[in-house]
């Protein structure tokens, strides 16, 4: 007799539903609880099926609000140049996002 399977309305994230709050507890977004789930537990569900699974978990909580940087039309961003020992090379960050261009 074959193996039951679960209902079509069933999350298959449900079995990971501890991993996944996990995840969240440590602000992993959708992406990187998906790529956690697949790397290390197997899973064999797309990546829709874990941004699902978070939008139930979540219910009806607001996503925190982020800081917004204004500047002046046409100011730069200030640049950090910093050596990137895990290639080699040197890399660069942006402390800052244009606010026009």
């Amino acid at each position: 007799m074959p193996a039951p399977q679960r209902s079509p309305s069933a999350s298959a994230c449900g079995a990971y539903r501890e991993v996944i709050e996990l995840g969240v507890a440590r602000d992993r977004n959708a992406v990187g609880i998906w790529q956690d789930l697949v790397g290390d537990y197997g899973f064999t569900s797309g990546y829709q099926s874990v941004k699902r699974f978070l939008c139930k978990l979540r219910g009806s909580q607001s996503p925190e609000a982020g800081a917004v940087i204004v500047t002046a039309p046409g100011e730069e961003a200030e640049w950090i140049t910093a050596a990137a020992p895990w290639c080699g090379t040197r890399t660069a960050a942006s402390t800052g996002a244009r606010g026009c261009s």
